[in-house]
């Protein structure tokens, strides 16, 4: 027989959320089958790497504005391939303060091209200066575990927010853990909506997860126990399955471009 029709996705046209951690997922299409190919409506978070930017801007909400008006005039395949083959990238800001963030989704083969970028003089860096904000931080991780959706659904107005810490185990452990069922209970009770985790580049003890949240304040609340100090994690240190330092982030979402 022919076999059943997919059910409809629910609501806003978001894709549909099955909280069940997985390692691994399809490989992105070649390059030579045309622009669409590389993301359609979907991530693949095979061959995949994601750079976070994070500075202040004077005044955020001209930031982005401007970085806003830089994705729009950026739609050729010239210059997402001059920033290192971009498929989508997000911006926001912390309501009420000065900071700002830029998530740029990239091809993971052009991880040298994206890292020049984000040195002083480079391409990407050169971008979130012009539109008005200084770089603080960044950080580039390579996801390998996905929780929820592999397209990495997120729309205007949620909430973005990230942990990055060392770990005690073999990067395979921590992933199973981070998969496990009761860390995805746990996540799900806390409102997250989809994860992306994995190492970050150029360390071996050093992992980042990020998550979707409803709203930027339920970002905010939700990194707030992100702490050394606070338990679970406390515990964990103590019996040696993570580490330190531990650095966190959150935002709003403010808008987001596909290529």
């Amino acid at each position: 027989p022919p076999p059943a029709p997919a059910a409809a996705s629910p609501g806003k046209g978001r894709a549909s959320v099955a909280l069940d951690g997985f390692v691994g997922s399809p490989i992105i299409k070649s390059p030579s089958q045309g622009r669409k190919s590389y993301l359609g409506n979907r991530i693949r978070i095979a061959g995949v790497s994601v750079a976070v930017m994070e500075g202040t801007a004077e005044t955020p909400e001209a930031f982005l504005e401007k970085s806003k008006g830089q994705t729009a005039d950026s739609e050729s395949d010239e210059y997402r391939c001059h920033h290192g083959r971009l498929l989508r990238s997000i911006y926001g800001s912390q309501p009420g303060t000065s900071r700002v963030y830029a998530v740029h989704f990239f091809l993971s083969d052009n991880l040298p091209k994206v890292k020049t970028g984000l040195d002083a003089g480079g391409d990407l860096r050169g971008c979130f200066e012009k539109a008005g904000a200084s770089l603080d931080s960044s950080l580039i991780f390579n996801p390998t575990v996905v929780r929820g959706s592999t397209d990495f659904p997120v729309e205007v107005g949620e909430g973005l927010c990230w942990g990055s810490h060392g770990i005690g185990t073999s990067y395979d452990d921590w992933s199973k853990s981070f998969s496990h069922e009761k860390t995805t209970q746990a996540h799900a009770a806390m409102g997250v909506t989809g994860s992306y985790a994995g190492k970050v580049e150029g360390s071996d003890e050093q992992v980042t997860s990020f998550h979707v949240v409803t709203s930027g304040g339920a970002a905010s609340e939700m990194i707030a126990d992100f702490k050394a100090d606070v338990e679970p994690f406390k515990g964990l240190i103590e019996q040696g399955q993570l580490k330190l330092p531990f650095s966190t982030g959150w935002y709003e979402v403010a808008h987001v471009h596909t290529w």
